[in-house]
């Protein structure tokens, strides 16, 4: 008589899942990203406001910054190439971070810099002259009424 064995038809589908985990655990997840999500610090002194934002590896060209009816959006794309023992891959990302900036802001003066990997927004704050009025007290006249 011949020896049959057992087999689980689920199997198949338990190996693929452990295979596909271990391809994701070993860091592949990297080259399936394509949204970035860049560190953004906001700050307030007297004067300004600054937002500095990390984006290591985004050129000035690749970098965007807008401000319409008093939003400030700032959008940039990643693209690189790389090349190791494996083979040639490409990698992209794309973000986008918009601020709803206080009526405070000179939007006329608004900065924008680029350096190592950081780009800093500088938002000025406007420069209101304190006025005082000496107001004058009328006196109420009861004629005046009358009529």
């Amino acid at each position: 008589m011949g020896r049959y064995e057992l087999v689980n038809p689920m199997s198949l589908f338990h190996e693929l899942d452990r295979s596909f985990g271990k391809f994701l655990s070993e860091g592949n997840t990297s080259t399936f990203k394509s949204d970035l999500s860049p560190i953004t610090n906001v700050r307030e002194e007297k004067d300004y406001f600054e937002l500095s934002l990390d984006i290591p590896g985004i050129s000035k060209e690749d970098i965007k910054v807008e401000l319409k009816e008093n939003i400030l959006s700032i959008t940039g794309e990643r693209k690189s190439k790389y090349k190791d023992d494996q083979g040639e891959f490409i990698s992209q990302g794309r973000f986008e971070r918009s601020f709803s900036l206080p009526k405070s802001v000179d939007v006329e003066n608004i900065e924008v810099s680029h350096s190592n990997g950081v780009l800093d927004v500088l938002l000025p704050k406007q420069i209101k002259p304190e006025t005082s009025k000496v107001l004058e007290i009328k006196t109420f006249d009861q004629q005046k009424l009358q009529n």
